[in-house]
């Protein structure tokens, strides 16, 4: 039988002793009504009353136990029938609403129905393998107990003993799983927006089992894919679904050759899928699976190169890694490592749906090209996202559980050169690029980071060493990516900055013919602002402004052809602000520093005293009570950074040089 769910929860039918009336769409209690783009979630209250002396159905919302809303419907009768359909609406923010339903008699009314702590908010999916699910009666997961938060929702079809059912989440109940209320707790944390998660996750199952989306009935309940959607619809949420974070792959990595080769196929289908069946869906978030102690098939890396791989294919799609997570056993997470993973994602969401600036450095970091850089072709370029600042690490040591030994990994054992490791000598990072330093001039053509599989022998799981950027995101594995014929490099500086200019230079490359520079505003799209000649190395744009965030891109033509592109990030300053009813200032000297550095102020105040990158990065800060203070700067790099400084009466900034 074909199963019917637009958001018919149930059909109630209530009798009372002069009236009868029958409810299609009503509300349960704690359901959460999804928010549009005035910030309100919209009830749906309709059904029939039969008793022809009614006159009127009402609707009384109480915000907390204040009125709120009242809406209410004359009742016109046909054949002995009267329909009705009212749609209160509510705030979406962490306050509990109730709803009354009434029915009315001339003057007097009588009370139908009551539904309680009520919430408007965001609707999300987890879909995938136990990675998703990520939590239920396992030792592991009982230590994660999150206080029970009243504005976390989710919804079960199938409530033991009671049938459908709008509950609080929480992440060892309803399915919901560790790092999905994790995810729930951030945004009412950091916003005040109720949430909904519904974790559809199934444990050992292939993506096969997930994408068989039945085309001729998308709800047919002998699918996993139906079942999801079955839920959503029951809901009421199916079409604000904002987004679905999609975690699984394990079962490909640990299965056969043609679940491996099948796997980008099976996901086509149900990406298509679900944006054919939720048609609000916004973004889908893919997460890298980490590395496994064994495999079946030496195609197992493949798998996860196209997690990382899928946010080139698919327009709306973002990707996370999970290398690095803690807890790991070499397939599950412990607690922890599904709490880190959470606040891994959560910038991500943030930016995507709560218009968060805290853009830098949030994405794992992923090779955007890779590179000869010198003629020799003894040094191999990877070049990352403009804002990542990298970190490489060389080796790591940890303890034997054998022996109780020390042992060292190196990074030369886990990258590969057309397949063959052992050919790299050392490697350093350098803002968003990694130099890979070679033993002897190579004719290799892919370049793999790490191990297609390890095994457990000292250590149950791959400890490092690792890339990753200052922000401790790890960067993606990656498999047998190209490696591009040899470049000059350029580098593009910035040297002075204003509020309302920036001075940058450049590196004069051999055989230079023409430059052009380029600038992207807020993430807009790049503009030329200077063509430039064969000679030239430097450029002011005076056409900036405080606060913005820039990235210069320099294509420079060289007399060959070929075309050298170098960027730079720069985040602008914002103007220096005091404000204080007595004399308050601040005096930095010398300015550029080599060293040290004296910072005084007209008067002992408590202070907190910050210093930053270009980029926003934090690279060092103080609190201080005292009328002066000394910078010991020597460890800072060579370049310019900006000087905040906070109190009570009012914020300075300034530029600092630092130059040893």
């Amino acid at each position: 039988m074909k199963s019917i769910f637009t958001g018919l929860f149930f059909l109630i039918i209530s009798s009372f002793a002069n009236a009868q009336i029958t409810f299609t769409h009503a509300p349960f209690d704690y359901q959460l009504f999804p928010r549009d783009d005035r910030s309100e979630g919209q009830m749906l209250i309709e059904g029939m009353v039969t008793d022809a002396t009614a006159t009127k159905i009402s609707v009384q919302i109480l915000r907390g136990a204040q009125p709120y809303r009242y809406v209410s419907q004359s009742l016109r009768f046909q054949n002995g029938q009267a329909p009705f359909s009212l749609k209160p609406s509510i705030r979406a923010e962490p306050v509990e609403y109730l709803a009354r339903i009434y029915l009315v008699k001339g003057r007097d009314s009588s009370l139908i129905m009551t539904r309680m702590n009520l919430v408007a908010g965001d609707v999300f999916l987890i879909d995938g393998q136990s990675n998703a699910v990520a939590g239920g009666d396992g030792g592991s997961y009982q230590s994660y107990n999150p206080q029970l938060n009243e504005f976390c929702r989710t919804f079960t079809a199938d409530f033991p003993g009671e049938g459908p059912k709008w509950v609080i989440a929480n992440g060892n109940s309803i399915n919901v799983g560790v790092w999905g209320t994790e995810l729930q707790r951030l945004i009412r944390q950091n916003h005040q927006i109720p949430t909904c998660i519904l974790n559809n996750g199934n444990g050992g199952m292939p993506i096969r089992y997930f994408s068989d989306r039945n085309d001729a009935n998308p709800l047919d309940g002998n699918t996993a894919y139906g079942r999801s959607l079955q839920r959503s619809s029951q809901a009421g949420v199916r079409n604000f679904v904002k987004a679905i974070f999609w975690r699984q792959g394990e079962f490909e990595v640990g299965g056969t050759a043609s679940e491996i080769t099948n796997y980008p196929r099976n996901f086509d289908r149900l990406y298509r899928g679900w944006h054919l069946d939720y048609p609000g869906l916004k973004k889908v978030y893919v997460t890298q699976t980490g590395i496994q102690p064994e495999i079946t098939s030496k195609l197992a890396p493949t798998v996860r190169d196209f997690h990382r791989r899928t946010a080139q294919l698919y327009p709306d799609v973002e990707t996370v890694t999970t290398i690095g997570l803690k807890e790991f056993d070499g397939i599950h997470y412990g607690s922890g490592g599904h709490v880190q993973f959470a606040r891994n994602l959560y910038p991500l969401v943030n930016r995507d749906f709560y218009h968060s600036t805290d853009t830098l450095q949030i994405q794992s970091p992923d090779p955007q090209r890779i590179y000869y850089s010198n003629p020799e072709r003894t040094q191999v370029t990877l070049e990352f996202d403009v804002d990542q600042q990298l970190i490489f690490q060389n080796q790591v040591s940890v303890t034997s559980r054998l022996n109780g030994w020390n042992v060292t990994y190196h990074m030369r054992d886990f990258m590969y050169f057309d397949g063959v490791n052992n050919q790299l000598d050392s490697g350093w990072a350098e803002g968003y690029n990694v130099h890979l330093k070679l033993k002897q001039p190579s004719s290799a053509r892919k370049l793999t980071y790490l191990p297609d599989y390890f095994p457990s022998t000292h250590t149950d799981v791959y400890p490092g060493p690792y890339m990753l950027n200052q922000r401790n995101q790890y960067a993606f594995s990656f498999y047998e990516v190209p490696i591009e014929a040899y470049r000059p490099s350029q580098r593009l500086q910035l040297v002075q900055v204003d509020l309302y200019e920036t001075q940058l230079k450049w590196n004069l490359l051999l055989n230079t013919s023409q430059a052009v520079l380029e600038r992207q505003d807020n993430q807009e799209n790049f503009k030329p602002i200077a063509t430039l000649n064969s000679a030239a190395t430097n450029y002011t744009d005076g056409s900036v402004l405080p606060g913005h965030r820039y990235i210069y891109r320099l294509r420079t033509t060289l007399t060959t052809g070929s075309e050298i592109e170098t960027r730079l990030l720069v985040v602008m300053p914002l103007p220096t602000s005091v404000e204080s009813a007595e004399p308050w200032s601040v005096a930095l000297s010398p300015n550029p520093v080599q060293g040290e550095a004296l910072l005084k102020f007209t008067r002992a105040i408590p202070t907190q005293i910050t210093i930053y990158d270009l980029t926003g990065r934090q690279h060092w800060q103080q609190f201080s009570s005292e009328n002066q203070v000394r910078l010991s700067l020597g460890n800072l790099p060579n370049g310019v950074y900006l000087l905040q400084v906070q109190s009570s009466v009012g914020t300075h900034t300034q530029r600092l040089l630092v130059h040893h």
